[in-house]
């Protein structure tokens, strides 16, 4: 039994992934939205599908945002983040105090102009680490990302571009704070050499600005409760959002959000119900048991996943 439940976590994260478009980034100042892979290159697949396993295992949220760098001449140059997390709202007061995030394995890189695009405004790319030969390790990219504020095609020989910032405003909100360069301060102990810290963002009360939740926006492509996005609302679907409301991030991560406010509940169940003609339920929540024709198309759903698991097996092992 707990390895059909990892396999059905499995089949809902590779829906999630295959038809996500959009990850919204809740921050201390505003929303903004990654709008992911939109030229649809598939040599992008692996930027798309690393950037969706942070979102959809929490590890962004309570992130701080870094570095809002700008140019010799003073203009805005990126935003990045997804590296740090911190326990308090203010800056530490050592370099320790500032956590690297779990990291995934790095991801084979995918420069820009292999592929005809461009570090423009507005596009995001993964940041990547030196070779040690005052290069760049085009194949080091993992959590870290950054949003173009300038034309970077110089960038375009290493770095991947594989998501665009649909507006723009929170980032320049967030660029047009004060900031600070904490490697001039001895005592919190980072080396001059380490941008990681040398334009770190600063809210008006002196706190850091903070990633405080990113999911997935539901595509709207899809009709509102398909929650495995398998282009109909099924069965399968209340598998989906059973599973992702009992456990928070893991089984499909923000999959079953039909209403698309971050969080797995009753309201995201009942657009599910409702294309079954049924009305809503207030208090639905985990322990809502459904009406006896539900129960029927569940166990449907999860007989039919267990025999094309089976058939998978069977296949897989000749």
């Amino acid at each position: 039994m707990q390895r059909f439940g990892y396999f059905l976590t499995l089949v809902m994260l590779s829906a999630t992934i295959s038809r996500a478009q959009v990850v919204r980034f809740q921050t201390s100042v505003g929303d903004f939205d990654l709008v992911l892979n939109p030229t649809s290159n598939p040599a992008l697949q692996g930027h798309v599908d690393n950037i969706l396993q942070y979102v959809l295992s929490g590890r962004y949220d309570d992130t701080v945002i870094n570095r809002a760098a700008r140019d010799q001449a003073g203009f805005p140059f990126v935003l990045q983040m997804g590296s740090f997390e911190t326990l308090s709202p203010a800056v530490p007061g050592t370099i320790n105090g500032f956590q690297p995030i779990p990291k995934f394995d790095s991801i084979q890189g995918a420069p820009a102009q292999q592929y005809g695009l461009s570090n423009s405004i507005g596009t995001v790319g993964l940041a990547l680490r030196g070779d040690g030969f005052g290069g760049t390790d085009q194949n080091s990219g993992q959590s870290s990302f950054y949003i173009n504020l300038i034309d970077n095609a110089y960038l375009d020989h290493d770095f991947a571009v594989f998501a665009q910032v649909a507006n723009l405003t929170t980032v320049n909100t967030i660029m047009a704070l004060p900031s600070i360069d904490l490697t001039l301060d001895p005592a919190f102990g980072a080396d001059t050499n380490n941008f990681a810290f040398t334009e770190v963002p600063m809210l008006p009360n002196g706190n850091l600005v903070f990633i405080r939740k990113a999911f997935v926006v539901q595509n709207i492509t899809n009709p509102k409760g398909d929650y495995n996005g398998n282009g109909k609302v099924d069965a399968a679907d209340y598998v989906a959002w059973r599973n992702t409301q009992s456990t928070g991030i893991m089984g499909g991560g923000l999959a079953g959000d039909g209403d698309e406010n971050g969080l797995i509940d009753d309201r995201d169940y009942n657009i599910w119900r409702v294309h079954f003609g049924a009305v809503a339920v207030s208090g639905a929540g985990v322990a809502a048991i459904p009406e006896p024709q539900t129960i029927w198309l569940v166990a449907v759903g999860l007989v039919s996943s267990i025999i094309r698991r089976r058939r998978t097996t069977f296949h897989n092992r000749v």
